[in-house]
Order: structure tokens, then C-alpha cells, then sequence
């Protein structure tokens, strides 16, 4: 049986990246034993993904600061005492490829073209085409590489557990918004890390009263981390007293998040971690896109729709704060545009979950 570590500790984006590398792993190797190296506040999504047997909390901030770098040999010990079989890094970063090497697996494989040193602790560096852009497709033919598999295999994503603690407690917060009976249900992930790829908080606002004009019965929620929690009430201060429109930002858990993203009809985001949830959970997602390429970190699947700004210089700047400021590129995405990509996605229905969803 083989004992197998993956090694890709953050973003919420490209750990939703990460998934179907692992269900390839899973489906080639049913009996290996399948542990995964995540930061600690992503650890209860990870949990869910059926496809991984183990995963281990790493503490970035509390072991970056020097007097806790005697916790960090600990967890390096206790990793090694495992007795990897294999070691993928997938995150590609110098921490990521120390840790890779601290292990003392024999087999620690990773890209060639990772970033600071990181291919320097590997035993196997793989070489991606240029062709693959996508984060998943990289992902994906790393592991095809390292275990020596097909490549004209369809792509899944793995089932993603449902709690029922975690689907009680959704049941109760949308009875308790008074969106228990609504539909259709439009989820709408308005933050994003970057200032530069946030769609205006007064586009959202009339979005939501467009489409409240047309689907009187519809329900419509905000989700977003802390971070995002003035973003989102500007947001409704801009829709106004609306029924049926819930600010869930900062208020329900990652995994309640996922949840509400399986009882939605369709995702409206920025590029940002929910629209790869969506993906994860087989839901159609209107992605806009601005300072970044979604040819590179785009929802994956044909369900999706992206809509691009119209950029000021020659392809996406991936500057985190855009020189043109709210006249930027987000800002040159018209309201009329997002509205009839979600009527299209409303008229076609929710997809059909897939045989292994």
C-alpha cells in the first residue's frame, strides 16, 4: 500500500485546484493512504474531500514567528516518522519544497518551474508544456508523470462529504433569513483578495435589484470571509430593503459556504476562491475577470461563464490595485451584460450531478 503526502497548504483557490489531482491519485491507487499538508483554517474543507484518508493542520502564522520554530522541527519530525512513500509538491513555493525534503521521503517529486529554489529539495522535477495553462491541468500532469498514468482520462472532481450537522445548520439559517422556500437561489461571492478584481459594490447592488425585478420569488445570498464583511453591507445598503436577501459574509463557516453553494442555482463572483468551490460542486458560476488570466485560474468546466473588463494595457496587468482606480477595467463591466449571462444560466437549469459528485 502506498503512502502518499500532498503538499499544498493554501489558497482556498488553489486548493480547490488541487482537488482532481488528488481523485486521479485515488482512482489509480484505491488502497493508498492519502495525507495532505494544509494551512489550519482549511483544514475542515480538505476534510471533506473523500478522496484524502488524512490532513494535517500546518500552522503558518504561529510557526513563522522564531520562537515557535521549535514546533515546526516537531511537526517535521513527526512527518518523517510516517514513512512517506511519496511526497508531491504542489504548491511549489521554498517553505513548501523544505517541507517536502524534511520528510526524508526518498521520492519528492514537484515542477520544474516552481518558484523560489523550491525544485532544489525535489527527487523528480517535472516539466510542464506550455500548452497546460491551467492550474489543474498542471496539477494533473504532474501526478500522471510521477505515477506514470494515461493522459486521455477525463478530468473529475472528487465527492465532496456533506456533514449532516453542516446541512442542518444551513436548513436553519436560510429558515431563519426567510429563504426557506425561495427559488431560484443565487449565491454572489462579491470580494476577492486583490482591490483590483472587486466588481463595484453599487454594480452587485443593482444586479440583485435587476434580477429581483425579474424573479420576485428569488433568494439571494452574500458569502465572503470576514475581510469582505464591509464590502458586503455596502452592498445591501445599495439594494435596499429587499426580501429574501441574506448577508452571510463573516457569518457562516467555509464549509457552511460550500453547502450554500449546493442549494444555489449559480455562483456570481469575482476571481476568487468560491467560483473553484463552485466548480468543486458541479455549479454553474458567471466568473468576472479583470487584472487576471482565466485562461490560468478560471472556474474549470464547461458550465461556467467569463466575463472580461476591458483592460487598459495589452493582457491582464495582474497588479493588485489597478492605476486606473474605480475607472479600472472591473468597473467597465456592464450590469446589462452579468444580468443576461445569469438569465442564460437560469434558463438552461442546475446540471445534473455527475455519477461520481
Amino acid at each position: 500500500m502506498l503512502n502518499i503526502l500532498v503538499i499544498k497548504p493554501s489558497s482556498l483557490g488553489d486548493i480547490a485546484h488541487t482537488f482532481p489531482a488528488v481523485e486521479l491519485v485515488r482512482r489509480h491507487h484505491p488502497d493508498a493512504r492519502l495525507s495532505w499538508v494544509v494551512n489550519e483554517e482549511y483544514v475542515p474543507l480538505v476534510e471533506l474531500c473523500s478522496a484524502v484518508n488524512e490532513v494535517i493542520p500546518f500552522r503558518r502564522h504561529r510557526w513563522g514567528r522564531v520562537q515557535h520554530w521549535g514546533e515546526f522541527l516537531h511537526f517535521l519530525s513527526e512527518l518523517r516518522a510516517r514513512r512517506f512513500d511519496w511526497v508531491l509538491d504542489l504548491q511549489g513555493l521554498f517553505r513548501s519544497g523544505f517541507i517536502a525534503w524534511g520528510t526524508g521521503c526518498r521520492r519528492r517529486a514537484g515542477f520544474a518551474d516552481a518558484r523560489e529554489c523550491a525544485p532544489w529539495f525535489y527527487t523528480q522535477s517535472v516539466l510542464t508544456p506550455p500548452e497546460l495553462r491551467h492550474a489543474i491541468d498542471r496539477n494533473l500532469h504532474l501526478v500522471r508523470k510521477v505515477f506514470q498514468l494515461p493522459d486521455n482520462e477525463d478530468v473529475r472532481f472528487p465527492e465532496m462529504v456533506r456533514p449532516p450537522a453542516v446541512v442542518q445548520a444551513v436548513n436553519a439559517l436560510l429558515e431563519a433569513e426567510g429563504l426557506g422556500d425561495c427559488a431560484p437561489l443565487v449565491v454572489l461571492a462579491p470580494g476577492a483578495r486583490w482591490q483590483s478584481k472587486i466588481w463595484p459594490a453599487e454594480h452587485v447592488a443593482e444586479l440583485i435589484r435587476q434580477l429581483r425585478s425579474r424573479h420576485p420569488r428569488a433568494g439571494f445570498v452574500l458569502i465572503g470571509g470576514r475581510s469582505e464583511r464591509l464590502l458586503a453591507a455596502e452592498i445591501v445598503g445599495r439594494a435596499g430593503n429587499l426580501p429574501c436577501f441574506w448577508n452571510a459574509a463573516g457569518r457562516t463557516s467555509l464549509v457552511e459556504s460550500l453547502e450554500l453553494l449546493r442549494r444555489s442555482c449559480l455562483l456570481v463572483a469575482n476571481d476568487s476562491g468560491p467560483a473553484h468551490l463552485a466548480a468543486a460542486v458541479n455549479r454553474p458560476a458567471v466568473v468576472l475577470f479583470g487584472p487576471t488570466d482565466p485562461t490560468l485560474t478560471g472556474p474549470y468546466g464547461k458550465i461556467h461563464n467569463i466575463l472580461r473588463g476591458q483592460c487598459f494595457e495589452e493582457g491582464p496587468c495582474f497588479r493588485e490595485e489597478c492605476r486606473n482606480g474605480r475607472n479600472g477595467c472591473m468597473n467597465s463591466i456592464p450590469v446589462s451584460v452579468v444580468a443576461a449571462q445569469v438569465e442564460q444560466v437560469l434558463a438552461a437549469g442546475v446540471p445534473q450531478q455527475e455519477a461520481n459528485r
